[in-house]
């Protein structure tokens, strides 16, 4: 019985990790290149990471977003040229949008698509998938 209870424990983690990861697929239609200077988790139990170091004009990143059960994902990608990424996935029992947004005076981002978590409950990340699309601003 005892072996049983560990079993079923440790499914249970595997099982809510795969559901506690966001990608977030970055497309630079700027004419800018966006190039990584640190990233900034807000909580120790989230694990943030890009594919690539400079995300070329025209080009796109990889953004690899996770997270143990009991935590939200939040951070802050900062980039060069004074650009930065704010990134937030609520658990499902929190209230409010998430974000997934790039700020920079030269630059506007846009969310073209996100894909809702098919596994529900409070201990899951509300979204897995993301595509922002950043822009020169015109203004």
């Amino acid at each position: 019985m005892r072996y049983f209870k560990i079993l079923i424990i440790f499914f249970c983690s595997v099982l809510a990790h795969a559901n506690n990861t966001l990608i977030i697929t970055l497309v630079n239609n700027s004419g800018f290149d966006l190039e990584l200077d640190y990233i900034d988790p807000a909580y120790p139990a989230n694990n943030i990471s890009i594919n690539k170091n400079i995300i070329k004009s025209q080009d796109s990143g990889i953004i690899t977003c996770e997270t143990t059960t009991g935590y939200d994902i939040l951070a802050n990608i900062f980039f060069k040229n004074n650009m930065r990424m704010k990134i937030r996935d609520n658990r499902q029992f929190h209230m409010g949008q998430p974000e997934f947004k790039v700020f920079g005076s030269q630059i506007l981002s846009e969310l073209k698509s996100k894909t809702r978590n098919p596994v529900t409950g409070p201990r899951y990340i509300m979204y897995i998938e993301a595509e922002v699309i950043v822009r020169n601003n015109l203004f």
